[in-house]
């Protein structure tokens, strides 16, 4: 029998007791490999944090990060998980939300990948289901290009691998610039964005190897429906998506001289930046939605002059 390769999970909790058993069984019976499991819970009402411990004190590969803490995101949770170990081993890192299903493939399938084609990080399309039985193929595998990494994540992250000189990169910008991680809303997009702003190169699996739960209390989910596009319309037209740009690049990088880009500000700022749609999303379709929301931007920053 071949030796089981080792490989860190870290795995973000909040209130997910509902979910926590089967998602944490997936995990932990991931073929070929030997999971050390990490779990940060943010303050729960509902035992999550009880059913971690015990599931600690059963399973020598399972460790519960002292609790008490109240991060209010998952990106926050994650950030404190990515920056509360060592890894004097330097093993590859993966990412778990609380109420997904593993394929039991997943890991090592993206450990190979990782080793063989030298690639700092690695995600792959999911299968999203929901309570009625429905489920459907989501697609992030399209070529990356050139600016994408600044305007959308990588695909989900709870399908990400990271390499140990990525965890390490992101644990260097915790140190240096702490006041501006804090602010970062979406940790997929960031790690994403980070190994692209290196030169990492970046592997999309277009084989889906994660059931991806569909629920009420999903933080932001598929990008399907009323609710995700009210929600993501009310990012755009209120600022707090370009406002998340900025950071990314005041962030990733140490001058304005560096960047690829610069942040809009003013119209034609924006007009300039829509006729790059190309460059900036991965989809077609989204690259249509970007051109408009780019559009959009740039009318509301439009000054109507008075008329004398």
């Amino acid at each position: 029998m071949s030796e089981l390769k080792p490989v860190i999970v870290i795995l973000a909790v909040h209130n997910g007791l509902r979910w926590l058993a089967e998602q944490a069984a997936s995990i932990l019976r991931q073929e070929s490999v030997y999971v050390s499991l990490l779990i940060n819970v943010d303050n729960s009402t509902d035992g999550s944090e009880a059913w971690c411990k015990a599931l600690a004190a059963r399973d020598e590969r399972v460790r519960v990060l002292p609790t008490g803490h109240s991060f209010g995101s998952a990106s926050a949770n994650f950030f404190h998980l990515l920056t509360q170990f060592e890894n004097p081993d330097r093993l590859a890192v993966a990412l778990a939300d609380q109420d997904d299903i593993w394929l039991q493939g997943k890991l090592i399938r993206a450990l190979d990948i990782l080793d063989s084609g030298g690639y700092a990080g690695y995600s792959s399309n999911v299968i999203a289901f929901w309570p009625d039985g429905r489920n459907a193929l989501i697609h992030k595998a399209q070529p990356q290009r050139e600016l994408d990494y600044l305007f959308e994540a990588a695909g989900p992250g709870c399908t990400y691998l990271l390499s140990a000189d990525l965890v390490e990169q992101v644990q260097r910008l915790w140190r240096e610039r702490p006041l501006l991680m804090a602010q970062i809303k979406h940790h997929d997009w960031f790690i994403y964005a980070l190994a692209r702003s290196l030169n990492l190169p970046w592997f999309i699996d277009p084989l889906p190897q994660v059931y991806y739960r569909q629920h009420e209390a999903n933080e932001l989910g598929v990008n399907r429906g009323l609710r995700p596009l009210l929600y993501r319309a009310q990012t755009v037209c209120g600022g707090s998506a370009w406002q998340q740009v900025t950071l990314l690049v005041e962030t990733l990088f140490d001058s304005a001289i560096q960047a690829p880009i610069q942040p809009p500000q003013s119209s034609a700022d924006f007009f300039r930046l829509g006729l790059k749609a190309g460059q900036c999303r991965r989809r077609r379709l989204d690259q249509f939605w970007f051109f408009c929301s780019c559009l959009l931007m740039a009318l509301l920053r439009m000054r109507i002059r008075p008329t004398s």
